[in-house]
């Protein structure tokens, strides 16, 4: 906000230039169609529509798509992970469609004669038959801790509700860090949760026979499945969201987040199973020898060292064959800079790669996270087998050189880079890759 009257301070001269590009003809429509989901009024970000507004920010809009911080996209090649398929929602901008905001900027951000009005983007989110679940308190948090919350939700459905999307909305991301939801059939949360319908659940969720549905990171969005499958949620079941609320340095901040659903009208034909590998902490759980470790796999990045890898997998179970894999997603805390994913399958098929690489996050950034979904059909989605194993290698840049780190030093009271560890907390860190598989 303080930033604002710089940038108008510094909004470029009108352009000499007839032919430079112009906001009315070449550059809104790259907004509207790439930008707008936020960039709009009443959006999650400053209103980038407007014409004026955007004039006023041309500057800081030219550095950010130049540099590719926006629009947010994590899922950019790697040397050695390159992606053979596209993604559904795929927000980065084309060489020509930066060159073309960045031309604009430097000529003076000229209007240019007005055009026909362009429809605004709904915001991104959930639409069609939609159900809204709720706690019945709120969660009220402590000044200096990591808080973990088990938030119980009733859908209220007697018979199994089937459905093909799922957002978690908290009501104060100042304090909201992530949420995992689960189906808990048994009702086991009931007992446990407070007036407020939640319990403390930092040692474990106390659950049984639960199901895991959905994860939610900031930016990351809904969960949806693709067409034609769904995820179930068995009949008078509980849902519970383990929230993870970290420290934000003022006590009493409160929280009551809404868990949407959107409800299918029949049985899908396939079912959607959300599953999150990784985490490795030993050489028995998955973890490979790494760069900087001292002895035996150990799951630790050093204090003032960049560039830093841990890699692991994980060997499916089970004799089934070809399933499709339908979305990908990787999560690190605030110090992890790069992930990639790998099936490594047992037993091809013809025409399989024996590797193949699922997902490469090469510009992770932890306020932006997401799932990544196939733009393909079923039977063209890469396939998975009883037998196959996924790799992850996640890097994480442990100095002050990277701004994740600061953050996560400010947020633990702490002001020099310290080892780090696995860990749920805000200076711990992680190394998780979600899979969908559909059976």
């Amino acid at each position: 906000m303080t930033l604002l009257p710089l940038l108008f301070a510094c909004t470029p001269a009108p352009a000499e230039n007839p032919d430079a590009p112009t906001w009315h003809a070449d550059v809104a429509p790259i907004v509207q169609d790439a930008c707008s989901g936020c960039h709009q009024a009443g959006g999650a970000a400053f209103d980038l529509l407007d014409a004026d507004a955007a004039v006023a920010m041309s500057n800081a809009m030219s550095s950010a798509v130049a540099e590719r911080r926006m629009p947010p996209w994590g899922a950019f090649d790697t040397e050695a992970c390159v992606s053979s398929r596209e993604w559904v929602g795929d927000r980065r901008l084309t060489e020509d469609e930066i060159a073309t905001i960045v031309d604009w900027a430097e000529a003076g951000a000229p209007l240019g004669e007005e055009v026909a009005e362009l429809p605004a983007t709904t915001a991104p989110g959930l639409t069609g038959d939609l159900l809204d679940v709720q706690p019945v308190g709120t969660f009220v948090s402590s000044a200096r801790a990591d808080e973990f919350a088990c938030v119980v939700v009733d859908p209220g459905n007697t018979t199994d509700l089937w459905v093909d999307g799922i957002e978690v909305l908290p009501s104060n991301d100042a304090i909201a860090h992530h949420a995992l939801v689960y189906t808990d059939p048994e009702r086991s949360a009931e007992a446990l949760a407070n007036d407020a319908g939640w319990y403390e659940c930092s040692g474990g969720m106390g659950l049984t026979d639960s199901v895991f549905l959905s994860t939610w990171v900031p930016g990351s969005g809904p969960t949806v499945a693709p067409e034609g499958t769904g995820l179930r949620i068995p009949a008078n079941s509980l849902i519970v969201l383990q929230m993870h609320y970290h420290p934000s340095g003022t006590a009493g901040l409160e929280d009551r987040t809404t868990l949407r659903l959107r409800q299918m009208a029949g049985t899908p034909s396939a079912e959607l199973h959300n599953t999150l590998l990784g985490n490795a902490y030993d050489e028995a759980s998955g973890l490979l020898p790494g760069p900087n470790d001292d002895g035996a796999p150990e799951f630790r990045i050093p204090a003032n060292v960049a560039g830093h890898t841990e890699e692991m997998f994980t060997t499916i179970e089970g004799t089934f064959p070809n399933l499709p894999i339908a979305n990908v997603g990787a999560h690190m805390h605030l110090v992890g800079t790069q992930m990639e994913l790998w099936i490594e399958r047992s037993d091809p098929d013809a025409g399989e790669p024996d590797t193949e690489c699922l997902l490469p996050v090469s510009r992770y950034d932890y306020d932006w996270q997401q799932l990544y979904r196939y733009d393909t059909e079923l039977a063209d989605m890469p396939a998975i087998s009883g037998g196959d194993s996924i790799r992850m290698r996640c890097t994480y840049d442990n100095t002050l050189d990277n701004p994740g780190t600061r953050r996560a030093l400010e947020d633990a009271g702490e002001d020099a880079p310290v080892d780090i560890h696995l860990g749920e907390g805000t200076l711990d860190e992680m190394c998780i890759a979600m899979v969908g598989v559909v059976y």
